[in-house]
């Protein structure tokens, strides 16, 4: 959400999410943050002559821990229309796993690299696509059929436990809480158990 929204305005972003290999020599090269990711936060780091706008923002988890960090630039060819940003993105793509979202502050364009590729001019629904598929992560639809098999689990095992406690106040206790007298023939109680797509021929660039 805060790529589309600085996009809209053509406010250059650079975002840097780590996945399994450590990012922290990049941190250092920054400013400590520490702060839960929101788009609201996102937005108003990348804002125009602020402090913290120039360089890379890095996300571990649930939480944007630099601002300002330096990357690695790549070497390698790309569109000469492609500006620091993407190279810089492109510089991290090629020596870490990490995914690595870019806002371009000539076009407004969004591009994303991971694993040394690059997809540009990449619309809201694709880029939410790639974070949810690079990061083994469980889209919104997966979410809630997760929640309502959750839900529907946890009502047929308290039926369950109900019809059990039932069954057993039937079979052996009083009304009063004691047990009863069994008559000759009553039964005891019941036995339980218990892909990137190639985005051109100059380092996976496109126009």
């Amino acid at each position: 959400k805060a790529c589309v929204e600085m996009a809209k305005v053509k406010t250059g972003a650079l975002i840097v999410v780590e996945q399994d290999l450590s990012l922290a020599e990049y941190e250092r090269t920054g400013i400590e943050v520490d702060a839960v990711v929101t788009n609201q936060l996102l937005i108003n780091i990348f804002e125009e002559n602020t402090p913290l706008h120039d360089g890379a923002v890095i996300i571990k988890g649930n939480r944007i821990v630099s601002a300002t960090s330096y990357l690695p630039l790549s070497s390698s060819r790309l569109d000469k229309n492609l500006g620091t940003r993407h190279r810089a993105g492109m510089g991290i793509s090629e020596e870490t796993d990490a995914l690595t979202l870019i806002v371009s502050e000539e076009t407004g364009f969004i591009s994303y690299t991971y694993k040394g590729q690059l997809w540009n001019k990449v619309t809201p629904e694709e880029l939410r696509g790639a974070l949810i598929r690079l990061q083994n992560k469980l889209s919104e639809e997966e979410v809630k059929n997760r929640n309502n098999a959750r839900s529907a689990f946890r009502s047929i095992g308290g039926l369950g436990w109900q019809a059990l406690r039932r069954s057993r106040s039937g079979s052996g206790t009083s009304g009063a809480g004691k047990p009863s007298e069994p008559s000759g023939d009553a039964p005891g109680p019941p036995e339980t158990s218990k892909e990137p797509v190639s985005t051109g021929e100059e380092g996976g660039a496109h126009d």
